[in-house]
């Protein structure tokens, strides 16, 4: 198969960029957590507006976290976090899934358990300050693919276990080359694809997260920072004006407008990266400041490969991008979760209708019926 069959020209892949890397058989918690605490504990890991948090004072807290998780017997049982105050959040999400619960981080509908807010009936209340407890995880090697994180999806629930998740989290630090200097502001909490997959990629790769959906942002700068499409307009976007020097990375769903790019780009003055992805795909599109152009969603992200997908059926067709003027997009990628609409050869549907060019960059147009 060609490479413009895949969707990616070597001679135009990000310099510094691999394609591909291996995922490692670990926990999102020992990639995102334990291991870039190990090599630099004092390291900043997490920055919210009212205090920091080193990568060896994370470890700790959601090592605690689990064992007294652990305690309360949270394994396989959906969880949800209702926290309001960002590090917190972040904090017991990590920890409930070190203690493998089945985390639910974008609501509280279904949950057997709640951490902190106000359980509905039926639910059990877990306050942060009440737990204790120093239980061991079970002997052996966990199960990297069972459910551990679910998320509404167009077809319904989708679940994530730690390999898909550490998928995504590599291939999000890998393309934008994040690294322990970089720095990632989020105007979006991690209860989605977007969410997560930022802040994961950027504490796999070691770099500090400023958490600021709460909506007090600015006064410092970033490397990066991550918004969704819709909230491209909203004042708290624009108080980061001049404060962000490599890209905001807008997330996006489906086909888009370049005239609302172009202003978010001349609002915050640096370019406007979108980055194309679903909670039952992960990300798995991008724009990279090296090589975007405004209607484009972006090139394929590392670990992702892209097929045309027959938009009648979803079969994927016997030739490559290279050979349709137009075709269905179909993913394979390790961070696709279970419960994702999986065709012939393992492509997952998308149901978005796409072009490309001979420089690898995909055009969205339009949306198919899901």
């Amino acid at each position: 198969m060609s490479k413009l069959s895949l969707g990616m020209l070597s001679a135009f892949w990000p310099e510094g960029v691999f394609r591909y890397i291996n995922v490692p058989l670990q926990t999102v918690t020992e990639a995102c957590v334990h291991r870039p605490a190990s090599t630099a504990p004092s390291a900043v890991a997490l920055v919210s507006p009212e205090q920091t948090m080193s990568y060896g004072e994370l470890s700790r807290r959601v090592r605690e976290g689990a064992a007294a998780l652990r305690e309360r017997g949270v394994e396989g049982r959906r969880t949800a976090i209702a926290l309001t105050a960002p590090m917190e959040r972040v904090v017991w999400l990590l920890a409930a899934l070190e203690a493998g619960a089945l985390v639910a981080p974008a609501g509280m509908e279904g949950a057997e358990l709640v951490i902190g807010g106000e359980a509905l009936p039926g639910q059990e209340r877990l306050l942060p300050e009440e737990l204790a407890g120093d239980a061991q995880p079970p002997a052996g090697r966990p199960d990297l693919r069972a459910p551990r994180l679910a998320l509404p999806a167009p077809g319904g629930e989708v679940l994530y276990g730690h390999r898909q998740l550490v998928a995504m989290a590599l291939a999000w630090g890998a393309f934008f080359q994040l690294g322990p200097e970089a720095t990632t502001a989020l105007l979006v909490p991690p209860a989605d694809w977007l969410g997560l997959a930022a802040l994961l990629g950027a504490l796999c790769r070691g770099a500090a997260v400023l958490l600021r959906w709460s909506g007090r942002g600015g006064g410092v700068t970033v490397d990066y920072l991550v918004l969704r499409w819709r909230d491209a307009g909203d004042a708290d976007v624009a108080a980061w004006r001049g404060r962000v020097r490599l890209g905001a990375l807008v997330g996006i769903e489906g086909p888009f407008q370049a005239w609302p790019r172009r202003r978010l780009a001349r609002t915050l003055e640096t370019p406007a990266l979108t980055v194309l992805g679903r909670n039952d795909l992960g990300p798995y599109v991008a724009s990279h400041p090296e090589w975007s152009l405004a209607d484009a969603a972006g090139i394929v992200l590392c670990n992702a490969d892209l097929h045309p997908l027959d938009p009648s059926d979803g079969h994927p067709l016997p030739v490559g991008w290279d050979l349709v003027e137009a075709a269905e997009i179909g993913v394979k990628s390790p961070a696709v979760p279970q419960g994702a609409q999986v065709v012939e050869d393992g492509w997952a549907r998308t149901h978005l209708l796409a072009h490309i060019d001979p420089s690898g960059l995909y055009y969205l147009r339009r949306s198919l019926q899901l």
